[in-house]
């Protein structure tokens, strides 16, 4: 008799979990069905992300675009063939991803693979170009950054962007799109660190790191004034690390 009542309730157990599941959708307007990002690029404008989703509301299928002018990725691009090398293992090669904003590194085998793998490298390469990560330091923990030597120093890059014009996760101060077809913005926020006496400074427009280098407010503003210094653009970086090397 007990095999009998197992056997009738096997069925109805599957009727209630199809109802539940059909409930769930109908009331749970976030229920997605397909959801994807695309890159649009063309060769007149800023390329463009498209975050793609269909999902059901009400018992009805919605649509739904939304676009964004640029994309969080390195050279606004996905997907990259490089290497790297995480702690403790030879370096590989494969397919990097390098999201600029949140400064993610996936990895994936090949190209055609679905399969991707969140690392946490010490370096990758891509294009030839290094980029490093210093998690011991905690004014860089969170980046990677590109090296190059200017004078006595070490330029260190965070090519780092921004999303902005998000309300969730708007870092920058308040930024109004003009083009209302699009719902975020990113934008290239570049940082420039060195190490001197074994300790890291970001190059900014500041007395503490100045201070660093001995010379009079009055000096390195007639400088600042006659190089026109921008803190967010490299040569102009450059110019004002080598005048502070000689000091």
């Amino acid at each position: 008799m007990k095999k009998i009542i197992l056997l009738l309730l096997i069925p109805f157990m599957g009727i209630a979990q199809n109802y539940n599941d059909a409930r769930e959708m109908t009331y749970n307007p976030s229920y997605i069905f397909e959801e994807y990002y695309e890159i649009i690029k063309s060769d007149t404008a800023k390329p463009e992300i498209l975050h793609f989703t269909k999902y059901l509301f009400q018992g009805s299928t919605i649509e739904k675009k939304e676009y964004a002018l640029g994309t969080p990725y390195l050279y606004d691009q996905e997907w990259h063939k490089g290497s790297l090398k995480l702690p403790g293992q030879d370096v590989v090669e494969g397919y990097l991803s390098y999201n600029m904003v949140y400064q993610r590194v996936h990895f994936k085998s090949n190209s055609f693979s679905n399969q991707r793998i969140l690392v946490e490298p010490e370096f990758f390469i891509i294009n030839d170009v290094t980029y490093t990560s210093f998690p011991d330091v905690s004014l860089m923990a969170f980046a990677y950054f590109t090296n190059e030597k200017v004078g006595q120093f070490n330029l260190l890059c965070d090519n780092r962007k921004v999303q902005s014009n998000d309300i969730n996760r708007d870092i920058l101060d308040p930024y109004n799109i003009t083009s209302k077809e699009y719902t975020a913005e990113y934008i290239d926020k570049p940082e420039y660190f060195i190490f001197k006496d074994g300790e890291a400074f970001r190059i900014e427009d500041k007395n503490y790191f100045y201070k660093q280098f001995g010379l009079s407010k009055k000096e390195l503003k007639e400088f600042k004034e006659e190089k026109n210094i921008n803190f967010q653009e490299q040569q102009s970086v450059e110019t004002l690390l080598a005048h502070l090397s000689n000091q």
